[in-house]
Order: C-alpha cells, then sequence, then structure tokens
C-alpha cells in the first residue's frame, strides 16, 4: 500500500522528526527523571497559552468543517478543550508548585507565539484540508512522545515527569492525530 502524503513528508524529514520528537534534551531529562521542576513549570505555563489558542483553531475548522467531518472536529474539541481541562491541569500543576492561576498574564515565548499566530491566521484564512495538515504534526507528535516516553520511562512512579506522561495518554491527545492523518495528496 503506498503511503499517504503526511507519511511521505514524516519519512522525508525522519532525522528532524528524531531530534524533535525522542532525542530532545527536554524529552530525555524528562523521561530520566532529571528535568527541573523549573523547566517543567515554564513549559507548563507556554503549553497552558498554547492549548488556549489551539482550542480556537480546532472551533474554527469545526465551523468549517462539512457536516460528515464535523462531527468528528467537534468530538475533537470537547475532548480537548472541555471547560474541566483548565480546573484537572491547574490541579495537577498545583500539587507540584507550579504556579498558573492566571494564564493569561504569562507572557509567551517567541515560539509558543509564533506557533498559535501560524495556526490562528491559518484556521482564519484556509480551508479545513490546510487547517487540518497544520495540527497534525502537532497531534501526531504528542502521539509518538507519549509512546516513547511511556515505553521508556525510568523517573519514580510518583513524579511529576511520571505523572505528566500518564496524563497525556489518559487525556486522549495520543489519538486526536487520527482525525486529520488520512489527508492525502
Amino acid at each position: 500500500m503506498a503511503l499517504r502524503f503526511s507519511e511521505q513528508l514524516k519519512l522525508s524529514r525522519s532525522s528532524d522528526w528524531q531530534r524533535a520528537h525522542e532525542t530532545h534534551p527536554f524529552l530525555t531529562a524528562m523521561g530520566d527523571g532529571s528535568l527541573s521542576l523549573e523547566r517543567f513549570s515554564y513549559f507548563t505555563r507556554q503549553d497552558c497559552l498554547f492549548l488556549i489558542d489551539y482550542c480556537r483553531v480546532v472551533s474554527l475548522a469545526c465551523a468549517k468543517s462539512p457536516m460528515q467531518f464535523h462531527f468528528r472536529v467537534e468530538g475533537l474539541v470537547q475532548q480537548l478543550c472541555p471547560p474541566s481541562h483548565r480546573v484537572e491541569v491547574g490541579a495537577f500543576c498545583a500539587d507540584f508548585g507550579v504556579p498558573i492561576d492566571d494564564p493569561e498574564s504569562t507572557d509567551p515565548a517567541p515560539a509558543t507565539s509564533a506557533y498559535t499566530s501560524h495556526l490562528l491566521r491559518l484556521a482564519y484564512e484556509e480551508t479545513i484540508g490546510v487547517i487540518s495538515a497544520a495540527l497534525l504534526p502537532c497531534q501526531w507528535g504528542y502521539d509518538e512522545v507519549g509512546q516513547m516516553l511511556g515505553a521508556s520511562m525510568t523517573a519514580p512512579a510518583d513524579s511529576f515527569h511520571a505523572r505528566m506522561d500518564r496524563r497525556i495518554q489518559r487525556s486522549g491527545i495520543s489519538r486526536t492525530h487520527r482525525i486529520a492523518a488520512p489527508i492525502r495528496r
């Protein structure tokens, strides 16, 4: 069977993909338990800012999608952006002293701002196919990071490292790439 276009693209950049999703120092430190709480806190605050805009992008995709696709995208919005998510993330972070009471008071890092601005611009200006293609690497990446951490986690089970990995596994984020994956050239 021929590879999907998305799989061809990923394969053509496999060394970059591996560096970003398997051997990145942040992920290595997360897996072995050596990531500092300070670095984790910074990541978590940036991730909260990202998720706010990510939910906007997915909602816009839902509004633009044809009816047969609409319900799949709407399910994704409900899965990733429920009102309880912020409470759950807040409680998780409070357990480790990570202050995220008001994510909007956190200044977005240049990378966070550039990525979310790019996704939002596409969500407003482009078609559902382009939006899906733009979201796929993030969703696919979360899937692979979750699988990799789950298979190689050596951090203590009660550490924030292992608890974050379990949270990713339970959240369903690792399964969301299947909505956009069928895109073909």
